[in-house]
């Protein structure tokens, strides 16, 4: 969904090149590392080109999250049961979060984050009401689906942990409780597959909502 940009030219300054040079700079490093100076350095002008042609900092990273919320779009739903398709949105939502998760991050920190996520909770109100639920229960399911993304999204957003830190896999391997299952040990001695883990939690969530 990432549109390919390329590096301005030195010394040749338009809004579009400010963008783009905007997002390089805050999907390889993150909000925190856009400045004016910068921006100016990487186009190889001076800084009082750039707020001529893409006005201030703070301008220029909205402009960044207008371009992401246009590029994400409406979702829509595919999948011939009510479950499939409710499963798509989820999936769709995931999906572009993880394809861009600093402009996302960014939108948050500008105060815009319900923007990024509003076109899913359309896509899914339509489909919960499609499959006949109304009122508070359709709402529980909504949210329901939401939440379940949104907690995926936050675990596998995490920094990773400091070089030499133990993962709990390797704390599981010291366990020998005979009020747990061994087949279950064995499992939480492996890495999960947070993939797998989301479909099988989605499926697990329709099921019993719809």
């Amino acid at each position: 969904m990432t549109n390919a940009v390329s590096p301005g030219r030195p010394g040749a300054t338009t809004r579009r090149a400010v963008l783009d040079a905007g997002r390089r700079m805050v999907e390889s490093g993150g909000a925190a590392s856009v400045s004016m100076r910068k921006l100016a350095a990487e186009l190889g002008v001076a800084p009082p080109s750039i707020y001529r042609h893409a006005g201030s900092r703070e301008q220029v990273l909205n402009q960044l999250v207008d371009e992401l919320l246009a590029e994400l779009g409406d979702i829509h739903a595919s999948g011939a049961t009510p479950a499939e398709r409710v499963a798509s949105i989820a999936r769709t939502i995931r999906r572009q979060v993880r394809d861009h998760p600093e402009l996302v991050s960014l939108a948050h920190e500008l105060g815009r984050g319900p923007a990024t996520s509003f076109p899913g909770q359309v896509a899914l109100a339509r489909e919960v009401t499609a499959a006949g639920l109304s009122g508070a229960d359709a709402a529980r399911a909504v949210r329901s689906v939401l939440f379940l993304v949104g907690g995926f999204i936050l675990l596998e957003g995490l920094p990773p942990p400091p070089p030499g830190t133990p993962p709990t896999q390797s704390a599981w391997r010291k366990v020998n409780d005979d009020a747990i299952e061994p087949g279950l040990l064995a499992e939480m001695r492996k890495a999960p597959d947070t993939d797998d883990l989301f479909e099988f939690s989605l499926s697990r969530l329709l099921r019993s909502l719809l």
